[in-house]
């Protein structure tokens, strides 16, 4: 993700600023969902709750989240 979102902005992948950018349009993306926390890349998206919702908000009809844990 980190590498696609530096391709996609033009910044080097040695930029760590791109990492904070990221993290914050995921945090904006994933905002309308109050019960979901993402706070960091690791722990916040290990269980693939996070991811499935980001897809979700791009692909509303491809993942029911009514069947998410």
């Amino acid at each position: 993700i980190w590498a696609y979102h530096a391709d996609a902005t033009g910044q080097s992948d040695s930029d760590a600023g791109y990492r904070t950018e990221l993290l914050t349009r995921c945090q904006q993306v994933l905002g309308r969902w109050p019960e979901l926390r993402v706070e960091n890349f690791s722990s916040s998206w290990a269980d693939g709750v996070a991811f499935a919702h980001l897809l979700a908000h791009f692909c509303p009809t491809g993942i029911d989240l009514t069947k998410m844990n």
